[in-house]
């Protein structure tokens, strides 16, 4: 990934900043579910006015990573068990219909790509390289969905993936997680490379499920409250 310059960091609105650091606080763990977000905190941390502020909690609220409370503010999404696996159940439906559009719209360049980026992540997982293999993860994803040049699916898929993102990443910790993952990645980029909607569909529909299985397991392991 490309780091953006200090010059377009600079360029950036302010409100978009705040999202943006918040989102990775929240995503990485460093502010827990429940943690109380003050504007006053945040604004003087920023070197900004309240009105940033609040425009922020109000899109990390539409993306369900913050709870608004009247008379209490603002904090970090509690997100319980029923909660959190229907999120993984809509995100399933979902990547199985960009599987599916996927297998019907893919160049041969982008099912290349697809493929390699596949095959260049098996030496992540030799290496137990969990790091890198979640980014490996976000890009394979990520190559999938603009496979469907269907833009309002993928806005969706990524609000609803935002939302349990914490989870998606939490999974590698899982015991032979890297190596399962791995090969559904494959089995996966096969299906849509060579044009089978139907088999692709199931396939991340499955491999959806089974990432909702395997954070419910890391839920009752460690007990850690979800974002």
């Amino acid at each position: 990934m490309v780091k953006a310059d200090p010059a377009s960091k600079a360029r950036e609105p302010m409100a978009s900043r705040i999202v943006r650091e918040l989102t990775e606080a929240i995503l990485t763990g460093r502010l827990g579910s429940g943690a109380r977000l003050e504007e006053t905190l945040i604004a003087e941390h920023f070197g900004a006015s309240r009105t940033p502020v609040r425009e922020a909690l109000r899109e990390l609220s539409a993306l369900g990573l913050v709870e608004m409370a009247p008379h209490r503010g603002a904090s970090v999404a509690r997100i319980d068990d029923e909660v959190l696996l229907d999120r993984f159940e809509a995100m399933a439906e979902l990547e199985a219909v960009a599987g599916r559009l996927a297998a019907l719209r893919i160049t041969p360049e982008a099912a290349q790509g697809l493929i390699a980026e596949v095959e260049a992540a098996a030496s992540l997982v030799e290496a137990d390289d969990r790091e890198g293999f979640r980014a490996h993860n976000r890009a394979f994803h990520n190559a999938i969905y603009e496979a469907t040049g269907n833009q309002t699916l993928i806005r969706a898929i990524r609000q609803v993936r935002m939302s349990v993102a914490v989870f998606r990443a939490r999974q590698f910790d899982l015991a032979r997680r890297l190596e399962s993952s791995h090969a559904e990645h494959r089995e996966i980029a096969a299906a849509i490379a060579a044009g089978d909607a139907v088999k692709a569909a199931d396939l991340l529909r499955h491999h959806l499920l089974i990432v909702r299985k395997a954070a419910a397991q890391h839920l009752r392991q460690t007990r850690i409250a979800p974002l």
